[in-house]
């Protein structure tokens, strides 16, 4: 089953390689549902997560997911695995920090 999601770009995580080769990224979107904050922490594999590089903190998308889980040792694991997204908007304007004071 497949979900979609609104949000901004809260976080672009480093790519991880594990020994078999598979790579993902963490990207976390900031949800705005009726006046509350969500964030969700979805990855991205194989391809996407190589794509994903492109994303920008500010940035607001929309999200294809799927959930995901499976049991290890009697608990339970949920993934949001993100297999398609879109940029609505570009991210805001990033501002230099001064890190002296003006000089008159």
């Amino acid at each position: 089953m497949s979900y979609t999601v609104k949000g901004r770009v809260k976080h672009v995580g480093d790519i991880e390689t594990f020994d078999s080769g598979f790579q993902k990224r963490l990207v976390v979107l900031e949800v705005n549902d009726n006046g509350y904050t969500n964030d969700f922490a979805m990855e991205m594999v194989k391809d996407k997560a190589t794509a994903a590089g492109e994303l920008k903190v500010g940035q607001e998308i929309e999200a294809n997911f799927n959930v995901r889980s499976n049991e290890h040792n009697g608990r339970y694991y949920t993934n949001l695995n993100c297999w398609k997204w879109n940029v609505l908007t570009s991210a805001p304007p990033t501002r230099p920090v001064m890190n002296e004071e003006p000089q008159f």
